[in-house]
């Protein structure tokens, strides 16, 4: 089964709102926040798990752009906040002991990395190579788990082991 990658957009309504957004930004507790963009985040990646279309209608793409704002870019906004970055981390990492996915797990990491300095800064951070950084993240080379640990520590988290739930 091919798996296409889609944009997801949020609605603007005729008086500038974006309600989604709005109600999104409300929610206190920042760890439920991160779950949802997360799964928002693996629909843009192209895994739609259970869902199932509504509906037949369309627009046109002018029509999208002009009455939406991308998903991504609030997203990325989002994760500039360290304690709701390690909150996303957490929801791709649940994700990943559910399905075995590694591919949605390192584009999450990529999201994270993009949103707190890119490459860039995470090579200052961890004096790793930028192109070994950047095939990791451009799956052109299989990551091995001291890349994660010296991800994980440049973005300023670490691995910790909890006994599993039974």
């Amino acid at each position: 089964m091919q798996i296409i990658a889609r944009e997801v957009r949020n609605y603007i309504t005729p008086a500038g709102g974006t309600p989604f957004r709005q109600w999104l930004t409300q929610l206190r507790n920042k760890k439920t926040r991160a779950n949802i963009q997360r799964g928002i985040a693996r629909l843009q990646e192209g895994n739609f798990g259970d869902c199932k279309r509504l509906g037949r209608e369309t627009m046109n793409r002018e029509t999208i752009l002009e009455q939406t704002t991308s998903f991504r870019d609030d997203l990325l906004k989002d994760l500039t906040d360290t304690e709701f970055a390690m909150y996303y981390i957490e929801a791709a990492l649940a994700d990943y002991k559910k399905d075995g996915n590694t591919a949605s797990l390192w584009m999450a990491l990529r999201d994270v990395v993009e949103a707190q300095g890119g490459i860039g800064k995470l090579t200052q951070r961890t004096q790793a190579d930028p192109q070994h950084l950047n095939d990791i993240f451009t799956s052109k080379q299989k990551p091995h788990l001291d890349n994660l640990q010296s991800i994980l520590s440049g973005l300023g988290f670490q691995i910790r082991l909890e006994f599993a739930e039974n």
